[in-house]
C-alpha cells in the first residue's frame, strides 16, 4: 500500500468489493474464497472498469471499506487481490486495528463505519461505492454511488454514475 503525499490534499474513494467490483454472493468455502450463483460471472470482474473511471486522477487513493479487510491477512490482503494499478492507491482501510476493536466495527453499518474514516482522515473529497441496503444519511448523496448487487459498477446508469460523482467531488475532465 503507497504512502500519502504530505502536500496534496487527500481524495479518497471508499471501495467495497461484494457489490460494486462482482456479485455480491461471495461466501468462505473449504475452497477459499468464491463467488456463487452467478455463472458467467467472476470474483473482480470490474477492476477494468474502475481503473479507468480513476485513471484521469492519480492522486485519487483507495480506502477499502469492505468486509475482505477483516479477513486473515487484513488490508493488505484485500489490496492484494486488486490489479497492480488498484493496489498502488491503497492506503488502507476503514478498518483499522490499531484504532478499532474488530467486533464494534462489525456491528457498525457500512455507512457508520465510512463516515468514521472520514472523519478521521478528513480528506479533501470523497466518494464511496457501495451496494448496502444501509441507508447513508440524506447530506452524503452527493458523495454515494449505490450500486446494483449482481451487476456492479458495470450497470450502465451507475457507471455513469460513478464517473459524474468522481468527477463532481475531484473535478477534472469534462465528460
Amino acid at each position: 500500500m503507497t504512502a500519502e503525499t504530505p502536500f496534496a490534499p487527500l481524495r479518497v474513494l471508499y471501495l467495497d468489493f461484494d457489490g460494486p467490483m462482482h456479485p455480491d454472493s461471495v461466501y468462505r468455502t473449504r475452497n477459499g474464497i468464491e463467488l456463487l450463483h452467478y455463472p458467467g460471472h467472476s470474483l473482480f470482474e470490474h477492476v477494468p472498469l474502475l481503473e479507468d473511471v480513476l485513471d484521469p486522477y492519480p492522486d485519487v487513493r483507495i480506502v477499502l471499506s469492505t468486509s475482505w479487510q477483516l479477513l486473515e491477512g487484513g488490508c493488505e490482503y484485500a489490496a492484494s487481490c486488486l490489479s497492480e494499478c488498484l493496489q498502488a492507491r491503497c492506503i488502507g482501510g476503514t478498518f483499522d486495528r490499531r484504532r478499532r476493536r474488530k467486533a464494534w466495527f462489525e456491528r457498525m453499518s457500512r455507512p457508520d463505519q465510512v463516515l468514521l474514516d472520514v472523519k478521521w482522515r478528513k480528506p479533501a473529497g470523497w466518494v464511496a461505492v457501495d451496494d448496502s441496503p444501509e441507508e447513508w444519511p440524506f447530506w452524503t448523496r452527493p458523495h454515494v454511488v449505490r450500486t446494483d448487487a449482481v451487476l456492479g459498477i458495470a450497470e450502465p446508469t451507475v457507471l455513469e454514475k460513478l464517473k459524474a460523482t468522481v468527477r463532481h467531488q475531484f473535478g477534472g475532465p469534462p465528460p
